[in-house]
């Protein structure tokens, strides 16, 4: 709802200003997400598919004999017949799709925010390599609308830290246990087809995250981008009134805009590659 909103609002202020070059290519990035939307709507679909198939054909006393999610009640064996066949039906047909319906909707919502950010940084970058063809006159009214623009940028950035902070550093902390547990619980079980899901689990949350991680640290770099489209816009053939607002944007974008994992650690592949390390060494310390 919140990006919804906050969209709506960009396109009015696009609207107002008369910008409709940045209006097409806002139209241009929607469509985009679009289709990039329908095709992970796809694969999740595929996906979900292929879990319910294998896990029924499990059911049916095909291959190993294991729930989705584990469920444990005092007196009670779910795995004997009929509690076995009824739990086993009920999550797969149930809380699979439910669940990874709701992780991809959370992933995507996240992917959509971020990109929208570097499409704003794009277009202000943009607006500042345009401006060596303009008179003076136009060139600083252009300058006044990309000062706005930053500003904009600065609180959508600001917005997106109290939205997904929290989230993200519950996904820093599942891709750093669960990977090297479900390795370690594997090694300890025999049973092939048990292997194959486990590390079909464990590719999942990494590519997840790596994807997370690649779109943040892309959201930083355009971020300090901004600084060096600024620097090259023929500003020191400008009057004084314009060359007064070429310092604002350079400033403000010495320190590039990071999205963190609860306040603590910026999201970049730097950090990616640490979580690696350190998830290897955990993995290293269960199996031992």
């Amino acid at each position: 709802f919140f990006l919804f909103i906050y969209y709506l609002l960009t396109f009015l202020h696009f609207q107002r200003e008369g910008d409709d070059v940045t209006l097409k290519k806002a139209h241009e990035y929607t469509k985009k997400i679009k289709k990039t939307s329908k095709t992970v709507l796809i694969l999740t679909g595929i996906t979900i598919f292929y879990i319910m198939f294998v896990q029924l054909l499990s059911t049916a006393g095909v291959g190993y004999k294991k729930l989705i999610l584990d469920v444990a009640f005092p007196g009670v064996d779910f795995y004997e017949s009929p509690l076995w066949e009824m739990m086993s039906i009920l999550q797969s047909l149930w809380i699979a799709p439910i669940v990874l319906f709701s992780y991809v909707s959370y992933l995507c919502l996240t992917l959509i925010a971020i990109a929208f950010g570097i499409f704003l940084m794009k277009n202000l970058q943009s607006k500042l390599e345009g401006m060596n063809e303009m008179t003076d006159e136009e060139a600083l009214k252009c300058i006044k609308k990309c000062v706005k623009d930053h500003v904009m940028i600065i609180k959508y950035h600001r917005d997106l830290e109290v939205l997904f902070s929290v989230n993200s550093f519950a996904d820093v902390c599942i891709f750093a246990i669960i990977p090297c547990v479900i390795i370690v619980i594997s090694t300890m079980d025999h049973d092939m087809s048990l292997l194959i899901a486990d590390i079909q689990l464990s590719l999942m949350v990494m590519i997840s995250t790596f994807i997370i991680f690649w779109v943040a640290n892309n959201f930083c770099y355009e971020s300090a981008n901004i600084a060096k489209a600024a620097y090259n816009c023929n500003w020191e053939n400008r009057n004084k009134e314009f060359r007064k607002y070429i310092p604002l944007i350079i400033i403000t974008s010495q320190r590039p805009l990071q999205l963190t994992a609860g306040g603590l650690k910026p999201i970049n592949m730097e950090f990616f590659l640490t979580i690696v390390r350190c998830t290897y060494s955990f993995f290293t310390v269960l199996f031992t």
